[in-house]
């Protein structure tokens, strides 16, 4: 199982001040994950909007190898808003056992 240790976090390409990284499951399954903030971009992470959290959302890998965003799991219908470090490792747990 991977953890939150495995995130390998790189400077957002769009974003100055803010951060990612992706997860890939065995399950076929992933969690985008983003730190940080820029004012216009609307992140729901820290450290501006609260500190330390998290934004994460689901994907889902496609026929052609892709992951796109995923709204459909009995996990939530959205993105996951400001995360504790604590949230985070729970849902990276729960999105390998989907």
């Amino acid at each position: 199982m991977k953890t939150i240790n495995d995130l390998e976090w790189k400077q957002h390409r769009h974003w100055e001040r803010a951060d990612y990284a992706v997860l890939h499951f065995d399950n076929g399954y992933g969690l985008s994950v983003l730190s940080g903030w820029d004012g216009s971009a609307g992140f729901f992470s820290g450290p501006y909007a609260e500190a330390n959290t998290y934004e994460a959302a689901i994907i889902k890998q496609q026929e052609d190898g892709e992951y796109d965003l995923c709204y459909d799991t009995h996990l939530t219908d959205d993105v996951f808003k400001y995360l504790t470090e604590d949230e985070l490792i729970h849902i990276i747990d729960e999105v390998q056992q989907l």
